[in-house]
């Protein structure tokens, strides 16, 4: 699954893997890369790398990292993973 889910590029920087999440829910594309984060000057707490959320276990999923003081992103997030799952095995 990480190969798979990692090995996709950015749209916008073709030689780049897009392995980080934007958390913004309102952005056009929330799968960007690390020269994204660069150009675009991304907060730390605005984005997720996606290794941190496929290593996470299940239920202390990221519960310290900054923007999840707000507990509404731990089920979305645990959604997320669960979807990163899912698009392996399709």
């Amino acid at each position: 699954m990480e190969d798979y889910v990692l090995s996709q590029k950015c749209t916008e920087h073709q030689t780049y893997p897009c392995d980080i999440i934007y958390l913004n829910e309102k952005a056009k594309n929330r799968r960007i890369c690390a020269e994204c984060v660069i150009e675009k000057n991304y907060k730390k707490e605005e984005i997720l790398y996606i290794r941190d959320l496929i290593d996470a276990n299940g239920d202390t999923i990221l519960e310290t990292y900054p923007p999840l003081r707000n507990q509404e992103l731990l089920p979305k997030l645990s959604k997320l993973k669960v979807d990163l799952v899912s698009t392996e095995i399709d």
